[in-house]
């Protein structure tokens, strides 16, 4: 990323600082919201969203502004009981493929803690669908064309996918 714009750095750069918001007052503010209540912590992830995340997408040139999540969201589409759930919940699992596909282990233990303090979805049972489905090869190959998918950590398979897949399956499982 050395030679990243200094738009797309400074995108990155308030994501980050917004997902650091996320996870240390996303539980607070996720459980005021629960009772009605704003307290500091929601204000500050609501601001986090709107205004970090927001400008960084505004920031960061279209080609670094998506990736496997967003692409297996869209793929995901194509399955009716996977489309009554919400968008950022299926997001939300496609981020945590993303981390397992790219290797990025110390992002996958920041967020799978988190994940389960808010009951995110770390399983595809969780947003409607199951490791065994006979349409997800097709799914994750539908996933892999989309231009989401163009500016990845590493070029990309359907095993690799997959293979994240289970994984996450597998460690869901043992922590029930």
């Amino acid at each position: 990323h050395k030679d990243w714009s200094y738009p797309n750095q400074l995108g990155k750069t308030m994501a980050e600082n917004a997902l650091k918001i996320l996870i240390e007052q996303g539980e607070s503010a996720y459980e005021a919201n629960c009772v009605q209540h704003v307290n500091a912590s929601f204000m500050s992830v609501v601001s986090a969203i709107i205004m970090g995340i927001g400008y960084a997408s505004i920031l960061v040139e279209e080609d670094y502004n998506s990736a496997l999540a967003h692409a297996l969201y869209n793929a995901f589409m194509a399955m009716e009981s996977v489309t009554k759930y919400p968008h950022g919940l299926v997001v939300a699992y496609g981020v945590l493929v993303q981390c397992l596909v790219d290797e990025d282990q110390a992002c996958f233990e920041r967020l799978y803690p988190f994940y389960q303090s808010l009951k995110l979805p770390t399983t595809l049972k969780a947003i409607g669908t199951d490791i065994d489905h006979p349409d997800l090869p097709r799914i994750v190959d539908e996933a892999l064309k989309m231009p989401d998918c163009r500016f990845v950590s590493r070029p990309l398979t359907q095993e690799h996918v997959l293979e994240a897949m289970r994984r996450l399956e597998k460690i869901t499982l043992r922590e029930v």
